[in-house]
């Protein structure tokens, strides 16, 4: 496809009227010219967006033109943005994208180093009008810190980022602590702490 392909695109989508765009353009290297010409397509009519971007090497340039570009009216969202290694500043972009309406949203943010400041940013983002998450998180160099946060919001009604319509059996994860914290004993020995379950 390349950029070229991914501005032919765009001016087919920029026609509007859709409510529902379903859009698999991952590995196609539309890289961050196509993506921006990518998101300034998107009908504001949308109710339903799911595109895949992923391995597209947008660079965060391109993750933050698409998440700025989300229309706000979206109820359901899938995005698909493995392997842009886009970071904590990415992952803040894309939580600053999300629509306030969504009701079912997924996102596949696999290899992208988002660390525990970029996660946070994210389960602090979500909508309370969620019904169903479901999040891959796998190679994200996540911590303690991250993971607790996301928890929270499905199980800590006094969090005040609680979600209070997503029920436990419609929150799916795939995600693993990846950095640890050492605990050192009086003895002098260091032992690694694993009081936060590791998903797999």
């Amino acid at each position: 496809l390349g950029p070229s392909g991914a501005k032919a695109l765009a001016k087919a989508l920029s026609l509007g009227g859709l409510e529902v765009l379903e859009l698999d353009i991952s590995g196609n290297g539309i890289g961050v010219e196509g993506a921006q010409a990518l998101a300034g397509s998107f009908p504001a009519s949308l109710k339903v967006l799911k595109l895949n971007a992923a391995n597209n090497r947008l660079t965060l340039a391109g993750v933050k033109a698409l998440a700025a570009a989300i229309p706000r009216e979206i109820e359901v969202l899938a995005l698909g943005f493995s392997g842009m290694r886009m970071g904590p500043e990415g992952a803040a972009a894309l939580a600053a994208g999300l629509p306030s309406k969504v009701r079912e949203l997924t996102l596949d943010l696999y290899g992208n180093g988002v660390q525990d400041d970029g996660l946070v940013a994210i389960s602090r983002a979500l909508p309370k009008t969620l019904e169903y998450l479901n999040v891959v998180l796998l190679e994200n160099q996540l911590g303690r810190r991250g993971l607790f946060v996301l928890d929270r919001q499905i199980g800590d009604a006094l969090n005040e980022y609680h979600l209070p319509n997503l029920r436990a059996e419609n929150f799916k994860k795939a995600a693993k602590l990846e950095k640890f914290e050492f605990h050192e004993a009086p003895d002098g020995s260091t032992t690694r702490q694993l009081d936060f379950r590791e998903f797999c």
